[in-house]
């Protein structure tokens, strides 16, 4: 069975879609949060020390903290939560196996860890100097190389949101997989910036309404995954080049083509 042949690109849609994913799997949706927030734990815990630690001792937070990070996202967080992705994607289409979560990390491990490696090298890096910038100069440029800073951020982060989907649903190289996320997220702007906040709007509701805790703690990570294979589909969709033949989605009129070089 392959995937079902038409992917949504209205947010509203995804959402819905997504709530029913989350609702028919609970067990897979249990499993697949809590491995997503134990992954999350050492993140939280390094973001603890640099805010804590960086108006003390900014060069020496760069030069420590940002290697340890680097080094967790290639080779643990990047790679797991591909393989959770792989298993989302799995259980959309009815075909995940207890083994599927094994399968997508060990498939895409080498791919998944220069990616990630390279993608939060240059986010960190960006955070560390928009924070120096903004907050350890009064200077009025400093504070517009500061907002610069911010939007690159920003932009990065729309980036990562299909980052898990070139990696591990299409045979790419590191290059191509940066490639086509930029052009994705150039030419879809709107939504992914929709998605982003769909996605942060929880965690921040969680932090003001208690009862919604157990909830990020067990759902919050599988609607993560589920949103995030049916936002890339959904868009990808009108692209005839990055879909993989396996998942059978139907050619439309007007389709457009990502850089493939």
């Amino acid at each position: 069975m392959g995937y079902e042949q038409t992917f949504s690109r209205n947010p509203w849609q995804i959402i819905k879609k997504t709530a029913v994913d989350l609702y028919n799997h609970m067990t897979y949706t249990a499993v697949m949060s809590v491995l997503w927030l134990i992954t999350m734990i050492p993140v939280g815990f390094i973001g603890i020390l640099f805010l804590t630690e960086t108006g003390k001792n900014p060069i020496g937070v760069l030069l420590q903290l940002v290697p340890i990070a680097v080094l967790y996202c290639a080779f643990i967080l990047g790679p797991v939560h591909c393989g959770l992705y792989y298993l989302a994607g799995e259980i959309i289409e009815d075909v995940a196996r207890p083994g599927s979560l094994w399968k997508g990390l060990r498939q895409k491990y080498a791919l998944a860890a220069k990616v990630y490696a390279i993608y939060s090298f240059i986010l960190l890096f960006t955070i560390v100097d928009f924070y120096i910038a903004f907050f350890l100069f009064s200077a009025l440029s400093m504070k517009i190389i500061g907002i610069i800073l911010f939007y690159m951020q920003l932009f990065l982060l729309m980036i990562g949101i299909y980052l898990p989907g070139f990696i591990v649903r299409q045979d790419n190289t590191v290059s191509k997989v940066f490639k086509k996320a930029v052009f994705v997220v150039l030419d879809n702007t709107i939504l992914t910036l929709v998605m982003g906040v769909i996605y942060l709007l929880f965690p921040v509701l969680a932090c003001f309404i208690k009862f919604l805790l157990p909830l990020l703690m067990f759902g919050y990570g599988g609607f993560l995954q589920f949103a995030g294979v049916r936002t890339f589909f959904g868009i990808l969709a009108k692209y005839p080049d990055p879909v993989s033949q396996e998942t059978n989605l139907p050619e439309q009129d007007g389709q457009e083509h990502l850089p493939d070089k």
